[in-house]
């Protein structure tokens, strides 16, 4: 990932009233679309990381990402392609595959 691209991460919440807070990538379109891939409507999600705010290492992405439970990956390439993944199961430094059958991939914009 270079500077020019742009990636947040979402955890799991239920106490905030966005859908998707303090995230500049989305429109409201893109958040009901992510929210039904979920399979809950009306889940909110935390904004726990993101790489502009937070920094572009590996390292950055585990302190703030790891162990947090379920997460939304959001990612906005260098062209302007938003896209990115879910996993239900929390991120780890372990270096070990974990399987995830709800985990999904998704594009939402493709100039």
């Amino acid at each position: 990932m270079t500077h020019n691209e742009t990636m947040v991460t979402f955890a799991n919440q239920s106490y905030h009233s966005a859908i998707f807070p303090n995230g500049t990538l989305l429109r409201l379109e893109h958040t009901t679309k992510l929210n039904q891939f979920y399979g809950k409507i009306d889940q909110k999600w935390e904004l726990i990381y993101k790489a502009t705010r937070d920094g572009f290492s590996a390292n950055a992405f585990h302190s703030h990402c790891g162990n947090k439970g379920p997460t939304m990956t959001i990612i906005q390439s260098s062209n302007n392609y938003i896209f990115g993944g879910y996993t239900s199961v929390s991120w780890t430094s372990s270096q070990k595959y974990q399987n995830d059958s709800a985990a999904f991939l998704f594009t939402l914009t493709n100039p």
